[in-house]
């Protein structure tokens, strides 16, 4: 009964805002699915209440027993630096721009290069000139071309590349990458703070969602190629934003156990022959831009704890290290796929293609030796084999057993997904095969 108090308005079809109210209380909302601050107006003088509700000119009015007519609308607001909440899908991230943007914006508005120019039409669109963003679009993806049906199409490899170039973006503000950031690179995030930088990438990440839907791509989207595969591109986007989060839940893990993702920083850039950073950064700062590759970290925290255990450690600080290990991977996991799951809707197909979608596996669950997967149950066999063997107290084994169940869940979930991706599958072999894999481990 009590729900039938709420109601709903929106004042303009093709707008983004929308309102909840009661006959004390409106509340502002998005109908876009991105998360914003609740925003409220109440209606508390004695004796005045809201006696109805309706919209002109695409402004929602309110009629109030004190008040009259009321028009509320939502404001444009401009994200701070410090501002860590997802970007409003009304407002516009100009304070994720670089400071030099606007020749930049022409300069890849001509490029030759197609993907130079996608990357021009959201510049374009982060600085409000919408018609000048739409054109590029159409010029590029004609809209009266069919949905394309072919795996891999140009529109889904460009997007693909879009979205991996932002989340591994240089921060071009940021003096000290002044001489590392590459001539072409339109930056699209800028902070002086490690974990600013990579909220203000998330924040950059979710309007990049905001601009395909705007103009009109996000529904001929079909799939891109992925860890020799293909994928479905609206998830690639999704996985890049996984990526983000767990990036910044390994900084905040960062700080807690500093010596230990430090030596995994700097064996990851060994690896990739980027030993030495460059002058004025440190290797927290060359690993932690590259966001596309953030789970190479949770590869040298294994081969880190692994060599420290064959070496000589005492049985106490081997329990202490596999306890670190264990609180970071499935921190970071366990960060992405809540992501994935609280973001389901806001990466999800508005309309049915008809087209078959391709298997999905999420990167939390990459195969082959160096994957996810095969790194969740080589650390969950050591826990087993080892550390609850060593175990002193009560306590440590409870924290074993709750970070196991936490592992669990990720490995679990990433078999889950992939099945479903792949339908009922009756008389596939490969269902069969995952299927009987899941239940393996399980």
């Amino acid at each position: 009964e009590a729900a039938l108090n709420y109601h709903l308005l929106v004042p303009a079809v093709r707008g983004k805002s929308a309102y909840i109210y009661t006959n004390k209380l409106v509340v502002f909302a998005t109908v876009s699915g991105f998360p914003q601050p609740q925003d409220k107006v109440e209606f508390q003088s004695p004796g005045d209440c809201i006696l109805g509700a309706g919209c002109c000119d695409g402004q929602a009015l309110l009629f109030s027993t004190i008040s009259g007519i009321v028009m509320v609308s939502m404001v444009d607001v401009v994200p701070s630096m410090d501002d860590s909440l997802a970007v409003e899908p009304s407002s516009r991230p100009e304070s994720v721009l670089g400071g030099d943007m606007e020749s930049k914006v022409e300069e890849l508005s001509m490029s030759e290069d197609q993907a130079a120019r996608l990357k021009a039409a959201f510049l374009h669109y982060c600085r409000r000139n919408e018609v000048q963003a739409q054109a590029l679009v159409d010029e590029l993806f004609p809209p009266e071309d069919s949905l394309p049906v072919e795996l891999g199409s140009r529109l889904d490899r460009l997007v693909g590349l879009l979205s991996q170039e932002l989340i591994d973006d240089y921060p071009a503000s940021d003096p000290r990458w002044a001489e590392s950031v590459p001539h072409d690179a339109g930056s699209s995030s800028s902070s002086l703070i490690l974990l600013h930088q990579l909220e203000d990438k998330q924040k950059a990440h979710d309007y990049l969602v905001t601009f395909l839907n705007t103009v009109g791509i996000w529904d001929r989207l079909t799939s891109v190629m992925v860890r020799e595969s293909f994928m479905p591109t609206r998830l690639l986007l999704c996985e890049h934003a996984e990526k983000l989060q767990a990036a910044i839940t390994l900084r905040n893990q960062h700080s807690q156990y500093p010596s230990l993702v430090d030596a995994a920083v700097k064996r990851v850039l060994q690896q990739r022959g980027q030993a030495v950073p460059p002058s004025g950064l440190t290797p927290q700062d060359v690993f932690y831009r590259e966001v596309s590759r953030i789970q190479d970290i949770l590869e040298a925290l294994v081969e880190y704890e692994e060599d420290a255990i064959a070496g000589d450690m005492s049985a106490r600080d081997m329990v202490n290290l596999m306890a670190n290990v264990n609180s970071i991977m499935q921190a970071m996991l366990q960060a992405a796929r809540k992501l994935r799951q609280s973001k389901n809707l806001v990466y999800q197909a508005h309309v049915d293609t008809g087209v078959k979608e391709p298997e999905y596996i999420p990167w939390t669950a990459s195969s082959g030796s160096r994957g996810i997967r095969s790194l969740i149950k080589k650390q969950h066999e050591m826990t087993v084999e080892q550390g609850l063997l060593e175990a002193a107290d009560v306590q440590t084994r409870g924290t074993f057993y709750q970070q196991l169940m936490e592992l669990t869940d990720v490995l679990l979930d990433g078999y889950i997904c992939q099945l479903e991706s792949l339908g009922d599958g009756a008389g596939q072999t490969h269902h069969t095969d995952v299927k009987e894999k899941y239940e393996a481990d399980r």
